[in-house]
């Protein structure tokens, strides 16, 4: 068994719930580190779910309800700190010209 830190992801969101981070296979991954930016002109709202394997964004995963985050915040997500995504995993997220950038713990099984 192997650990390594590594960046999960750095991506500009967009307004509808899309894939921002999948645990790769035979890898459990433990976020250590998430922040969401607004560089845009106005506010903009982020939601942020912890989905299971094959599971869709709902309700019953949500990490982050909607939240604003102001022009110029940047805002530490510490709903995210140590979660455990197992293999299959995802981090679905939408927010309007939001960056979130995930660093974390890969732990190969």
């Amino acid at each position: 068994m192997t650990s390594t830190v590594v960046p999960l992801c750095s991506v500009v969101l967009s307004g509808s719930i899309t894939v921002k981070y999948t645990s790769p296979a035979n890898t459990s991954t433990v976020i250590k580190s998430a922040t969401i930016s607004n560089n845009t002109s106005g506010v903009v709202s982020v939601e942020i779910h912890k989905v299971p394997n094959a599971g869709a964004a709902d309700d019953s995963n949500i990490v982050i309800p909607t939240r604003n985050i102001a022009v110029k915040e940047s805002y530490f997500a510490y709903e995210l700190l140590n979660k455990v995504l197992s293999p299959g995993d995802t981090i679905q997220a939408l927010g309007n010209g939001l960056t979130l950038v995930l660093d974390g713990i890969q732990v190969v099984q």
